[in-house]
């Protein structure tokens, strides 16, 4: 497709052939041998959802870690938010692994398990007391990267590594993702050695810990120095983590705001406590780092009840989106126009006719330029919008919807009228109801639904639909063209047959199977 400035115009159908290529890679056989062995767990753990047994088992496992380091600490009313803390993130984690392709759970998981394992900073011995307090930050690799990919869990599918000028992946963001996490996950474990060096290494500690851990040396003058990296390490994580967020949320479309807004409540909470911890324990006000440490520990609970929530409402703003979208009477350009921008929630969303497809300026940066074609390839409008949700389809059945809105117009006066009305006059009147709902694209199942009736007598109708208005032998797409085309004939013929059995003023009623009318 030809480039219009900053914008790119993407056809839906290669967007969907993306899809199923991608699909139909990720289900090839894996190779044999080692690798193949490798592929096989590393696609069981990340990629396939769990069954119910293998996630209620790695979350008990958890758990029962969980409870194990709880019991190693002094202050039980502590110890009780510790294991809410990593609770929540393995119940977040084994939810999402049962439901969800991708590795957003396992990471989730991860998370848990490396928070417990370092909430051994406060354990009465000192090997666990030592190596828990050099763990005490390693969960920050596997958060963090739940953060900055939700909800998919792939730095490829995250908003913060497309190019607003295309709307694609962006390698080099990518990239600069992965360095992201892997310099996150040195800086929390090697800095975090100067543990090793100091006496009095968890100024929050409740009770008296100096001198619990295992010194290689005592040497404040090296503990203070890898103190002073791993603050000026922080602050280098801290203003690219910031900047990653600022480009994801400028990259996200409204629908991907509006749902993880929690989320982005909570993150900002946890940066603040974050920061005023590391003040107070450097500063030694050790009262004001256990309280400021109880709020973050509430803080990190929030976080995958925020990230859940913030999956699940994303999910249900397609839905109801796309419930808007179908059965929506929509027709005209600027009907179409007004309905994308209620069910994308973009306001400045912008629909340009076939005949000023031609004459259109280049897109800014951050918004994208989708072509919508009729079956012959010729174009029948354009639609200015934000860049899509990664890995959401919603954007491509929208642009699908208004496609075939714009490519079946109704018919002309003596263009297709003496074609159409004889063969819509052939239908019983029950299929003619049913024939006006496959105009508004309603599904066999739920016009089913609607009717109640078995879905087998619904397919046989509609066969017998399709047969009278010689339109069984078209494919999916041409024959839905026809139906919306045909829209208005069907709704004036089953007005006039409703208009001549039932009195003025009565409501309008479904029929049954033999056409007689519902009470």
């Amino acid at each position: 497709m030809r480039r219009r400035g900053p914008g790119i115009i993407i056809p839906p159908r290669r967007v969907r052939s993306v899809r199923r290529a991608a699909i139909e890679a990720r289900e090839a056989p894996s190779p044999a041998g080692v690798q193949g062995a490798v592929t096989r767990v590393r696609d069981a753990v990340l990629v396939r959802p769990w069954s119910p047994r293998a996630a209620v088992a790695a979350t008990v496992a958890t758990c029962a870690l969980g409870l194990a380091v709880v019991a190693q600490g002094p202050v039980p009313e502590r110890g009780l938010l510790v294991f809410l803390a990593g609770a929540s993130w393995a119940a977040m984690g084994a939810y999402h692994r049962t439901r969800h392709e991708g590795p957003l759970g396992a990471m989730a998981m991860a998370t848990a398990i490396l928070w417990f394992a370092g909430r051994l900073d406060e354990a009465g011995d000192p090997l666990l007391f030592t190596v828990g307090n050099i763990l005490a930050l390693t969960f920050i690799a596997p958060a963090l990267l739940t953060l900055i990919t939700v909800p998919t869990g792939r730095l490829s599918l995250s908003p913060g590594a497309l190019d607003p000028t295309t709307g694609r992946t962006d390698p080099r963001h990518v990239r600069n993702g992965r360095l992201l996490i892997i310099s996150a996950a040195g800086w929390s474990l090697l800095l975090h050695a100067w543990v090793l060096f100091d006496p009095d290494p968890n100024p929050s500690c409740p009770g008296e810990c100096a001198g619990r851990n295992l010194l290689l040396a005592d040497r404040p003058d090296i503990a203070s120095g890898i103190q002073a990296a791993q603050a000026a390490g922080a602050l280098v994580l801290g203003v690219l983590v910031t900047g990653w967020f600022r480009r994801a949320r400028r990259n996200s479309d409204p629908r991907h705001r509006h749902a993880f807004a929690p989320l982005s409540v909570v993150i900002v909470m946890l940066i603040i406590l974050s920061v005023a911890y590391i003040l107070a324990s450097n500063a030694g006000r050790p009262a004001i780092a256990n309280a400021v440490f109880l709020m973050f520990l509430l803080a990190v609970i929030l976080v995958p009840v925020a990230q859940l929530s913030g999956i699940q409402r994303l999910a249900e703003l397609e839905r109801s989106a796309m419930a808007f979208l179908e059965p929506n009477p929509a027709r005209s350009p600027e009907e179409i126009e007004a309905a994308l921008r209620t069910a994308l929630r973009e306001p400045r969303l912008r629909l340009t006719p076939a005949e000023g497809v031609g004459d259109l300026a280049p897109v800014p940066a951050g918004t994208l330029r989708s072509l919508l074609q009729d079956e012959g390839g010729r174009p029948v409008g354009a639609v200015d919008h934000a860049l899509p949700t990664p890995g959401s389809q919603l954007l491509a059945r929208a642009m699908d919807w208004a496609q075939q809105r714009l490519g079946s117009a109704p018919p002309e006066p003596g263009e297709d009228v003496a074609t159409w009305e004889p063969r819509i006059r052939s239908l019983t009147d029950t299929e003619l109801a049913t024939a006006a709902r496959l105009c508004d694209q309603r599904t066999n199942g739920e016009i089913a639904e609607e009717f109640v009736l078995a879905i087998g007598s619904v397919n046989n109708r509609v066969s017998r639909i399709y047969a009278k208005l010689e339109v069984r032998e078209l494919g999916r797409r041409e024959r839905a063209a026809a139906m919306l085309r045909i829209a208005p004939l069907v709704r004036a013929e089953l007005d006039r047959r409703e208009g001549s059995r039932a009195p003025a003023g009565s409501p309008r009623r479904g029929p049954d199977d033999n056409g007689t009318p519902r009470s």
